[in-house]
């Protein structure tokens, strides 16, 4: 496991740095060595999940990042991996709104909210970039929801997290769509991270200056 998890955070900062082929290589590498044969993921496994998960995403491809996210979290939940499946259920919001399926990138916020996602220190700053995708219909609540993640990666030195968010600046194909239908559609299913919103503002106000 000590060799996964090496592998596992090379991959990691691969994605940081913009290597994303070397990412997928020694994402492979890694899948080689895990044992198929246990009924339990060990946490190296899991771990790497998610890291395919963001590099997925990085290469836009959305449903597979999708359903990748879906076998972390049924993985995590076999084991009570409260950490890992809030970030599978984080990242699987975020494939869901790049692929234009904003109900469905709310209740996976939802649920990361529900198991304490905004709990959990390492966790904090995704939590709030995902809001501020779904909140795309309301630009100020988006660009609040962005600076607040930003200050919380800042004021915990992620400088890795900032990074790779720079990296990853074209806006997906689902929101260049034109027409009012699809907008008025994501306003409607966005109000569950806006309600969200409303609701840390009263218990995260440090991070929220």
């Amino acid at each position: 496991e000590v060799r996964q998890s090496a592998l596992d955070g090379l991959a990691r900062l691969y994605i940081a740095t913009n290597r994303l082929h070397d990412c997928e290589q020694v994402l492979d590498t890694l899948a080689g060595l895990q044992n198929r044969v246990r009924s339990e993921m060990p946490f190296p496994a899991r771990s790497s999940m998610v890291t395919r998960i963001r590099l997925l995403l990085r290469l836009k491809r959305w449903h597979e990042a999708s359903r990748i996210a879906d076998i972390a979290i049924e993985e995590a939940r076999k084991v009570a991996d409260r950490k890992t499946v809030c970030a599978a259920l984080m990242l699987r919001a975020q494939a869901m709104v790049y692929a234009g399926q904003p109900i469905e990138a709310a209740r996976s916020i939802i649920q990361a909210n529900e198991l304490g996602a905004w709990s959990l220190r390492e966790h904090l700053g995704m939590f709030w970039e995902v809001c501020s995708q779904i909140q795309r219909a309301s630009r100020e609540l988006q660009q609040q929801s962005h600076e607040r993640a930003r200050r919380i990666w800042r004021e915990q030195g992620n400088v890795g997290a900032e990074k790779e968010l720079e990296s990853a600046t074209a806006e997906p194909k689902a929101f260049e769509r034109s027409g009012g239908a699809f907008h008025v559609e994501l306003r409607s299913d966005s109000r569950p991270a806006s309600s969200l919103a409303s609701a840390f503002d009263l218990s995260h106000d440090a991070y929220l200056l």
